[in-house]
């Protein structure tokens, strides 16, 4: 066992050094995020609300660390061309939503992203208290999304402003705007919940989306319980990546990892956001 210690030691040197200097690679892609406002839940009556979803496309790279097992956007890359307009005609109290912007800030996604965030705890199996959460540890992560849509109610004096940066859509945790309350969850490929939502006669029901991967393409979902003027506002957040250089989808973006692995994952993903951001301040 004398004559294996050095060359053990020099394997793991030699190892250690080659995947902390790994550099991620730049991908080409076809960026696009969207917002979809579904329904309006206010108490004590249910109105079947509307759907209406409004999107930012950009074709950039993408950085991708094998090592790592990450996606990273940079911040700013998706804008809307031009202000967007949704009437709204089916049954509802709304007539229209509108948007005038719509960015992202810094997205940063792993395995095991989508969990592990402080007071982030996966979905109950019900829930009497309206929340956003995240169904599964998987890929995922946060991605600050960034505008403002204003809901317009009928009549057309009553507007409900949606600001999704301190409504904290495509992060997690509570947050507030103006009239709004808020509970979000972070992005994830597998399923996000608006849970606890008041029904026509006085239970409680849940919405979900669902991401999914393809052989050259993935979509994150990112939900957010919005309660604005008393009413109960499920928001989501839809973010595909396509990628346009043939080399499919990283294979760790299909992955579920383990729990205990899931924790140092997002620990990992958590630490690597505070440095980012601390290099921006």
């Amino acid at each position: 066992m004398r004559k294996l210690r050095p060359l053990l030691s020099v394997t793991i040197a030699l190892l250690v050094p080659a995947l902390a200097g790994a550099a991620p690679v730049l991908r080409p892609a076809q960026l696009t995020l969207s917002v979809e406002i579904t329904g309006l839940f206010p108490t004590p009556y249910y109105y079947y609300g509307f759907s209406g979803a409004l999107a930012a496309q950009a074709n950039v790279s993408v950085a991708v660390d094998p090592v790592a097992q990450s996606i990273q956007v940079a911040s700013g890359v998706l804008g809307l061309a031009t202000p967007i307009l949704i009437p709204v005609t089916s049954t509802t109290a709304v007539a229209s939503v509108t948007a005038q912007t719509l960015s992202n800030g810094l997205g940063v996604f792993s395995l095991g992203g989508a969990g592990g965030f402080p007071g982030e705890p996966p979905c109950p199996s019900f829930a009497t208290v309206a929340h956003a959460c995240v169904g599964q540890s998987g890929f995922g992560g946060v991605m600050p999304v960034i505008g403002t849509v204003n809901i317009h109610v009928i009549p057309d004096i009553v507007v409900i402003p949606l600001e999704f940066g301190p409504l904290r859509l495509g992060e997690y945790g509570p947050g507030t705007a103006q009239w709004n309350t808020t509970d979000a969850a972070p992005f994830t490929v597998r399923t996000g919940q608006v849970q606890g939502l008041p029904t026509q006669y006085g239970g409680f029901t849940t919405t979900t989306r669902q991401g999914f991967v393809t052989a050259s393409s993935f979509q994150l979902v990112a939900p957010v319980f919005v309660s604005a003027l008393g009413n109960s506002i499920p928001v989501w957040a839809r973010f595909e990546v396509e990628f346009t250089d043939g080399g499919g989808v990283p294979a760790f973006v299909s992955l579920v990892p383990e729990p205990a692995v899931a924790l140092l994952l997002a620990a990992g993903v958590g630490l690597m956001l505070r440095q980012r951001m601390g290099s921006r301040a």
